[in-house]
C-alpha cells in the first residue's frame, strides 16, 4: 500500500515539472538578434542617406520594436507593437506623425529586433535620460542580458522636462549647419509615453553617438503624437523598464 502511494505521489510530481516545463517552453526567449540596417556613421558623418528598408514591410508584427530616422533625414522612427510610426519635420517647426507607414516610406537607418517575451524591472524616480545608460546595463546584467552586445529596451511610464528633436535633413551633433538643416525640438513639460531604445557595445558610430552606449526614442500617443529623439528628461515614479527574456 505503502509502495503504490509513494508511486502514487511521484507520478504526480513527475507531471507536474512536465506541466510547467510545457510552461515554459511556450515562453520562447529574444534569440539576440537585432537587424541594422545603414549605420549612424554612413548616415551623420558621410551624407549617405539614402532609403535602405521600407517600413510598410515591418508594419502589423506585434513582437518588432525598433528605431531609426528617414531617408534623407527627414524625421524618426519608432516601431512598437505592430504600428511603424513615423514623424515627419517640416518648414517653420512643424511636425506630422503618424501610425502608420505610407508604401513607399523608407528608412536611412534602422535597428530592430523581434522580442517575444519581456521583464520587467521598476525604475527609480527622478531618473535622468543622462543616467538611462547606466541603469540598464546594470539591470541587464542582472537578468542575464549582461553577454549581450546589442539589445532593445522600453521604459513606460511619465516624463518631465522632456526636451526631444526631430531631425530635419541634418544630424545637429555634427556642429552647425544651414538654418534650414536644423532639427525641429520639442519642449514638454510632461509626458506619458515609452522611450524605446537600444543598448550596445558595438563601435560609436555604428548605432549610438561618440561616448554612447544607449540610442533612445520617445514615443508619445496622447495630446500631439511625437515620435522623437531623445536629448533630456526626468522619470516619475511608476515608470517601468522592460528587457527581453534571454
Amino acid at each position: 500500500m505503502k509502495n503504490g502511494l509513494a508511486l502514487g505521489v511521484l507520478l504526480a510530481r513527475l507531471a507536474l515539472l512536465a506541466l510547467l516545463a510545457g510552461c515554459r517552453s511556450t515562453r520562447a526567449p529574444w534569440n539576440g538578434r537585432v537587424d541594422l540596417y545603414g549605420t549612424m556613421r554612413e548616415v551623420m558623418m558621410e551624407q549617405k542617406t539614402q532609403g535602405r528598408v521600407e517600413l510598410s514591410t515591418l508594419s502589423g508584427d506585434p513582437e518588432l520594436v525598433g528605431i531609426g530616422a528617414l531617408e534623407q533625414l527627414a524625421g524618426e522612427v519608432v516601431i512598437l507593437d505592430g504600428v511603424v510610426w513615423c514623424t515627419r519635420s517640416g518648414d517653420l517647426g512643424t511636425l506630422d506623425t503618424r501610425a502608420g507607414a505610407a508604401p513607399g516610406e523608407l528608412a536611412t537607418v534602422l535597428a530592430v529586433a523581434r522580442v517575444p517575451h519581456w521583464i520587467r524591472v521598476s525604475v527609480p524616480p527622478g531618473l535622468a535620460a543622462s543616467g538611462i545608460e547606466a541603469f540598464v546595463e546594470k539591470a541587464a546584467r542582472e537578468h542575464g542580458l549582461g553577454r549581450a552586445i546589442t539589445f532593445p529596451f522600453v521604459i513606460e511610464g511619465e516624463f518631465r522636462d522632456v526636451r526631444a528633436h526631430v531631425l530635419h535633413g541634418r544630424c545637429p551633433y555634427m556642429g552647425k549647419g544651414p538654418r534650414e538643416t536644423e532639427p525641429v525640438r520639442r519642449l514638454l513639460p510632461s509626458a506619458k509615453g515609452r522611450l524605446v531604445g537600444f543598448y550596445t557595445t558595438l563601435s560609436p558610430g555604428t548605432l549610438t553617438h561618440m561616448g554612447e552606449k544607449t540610442h533612445v526614442h520617445l514615443l508619445v500617443k496622447e495630446g500631439e503624437p511625437l515620435a522623437a529623439h531623445v536629448d533630456a528628461l526626468r522619470i516619475e515614479a511608476g515608470a517601468v523598464l522592460e528587457l527581453p527574456v534571454d
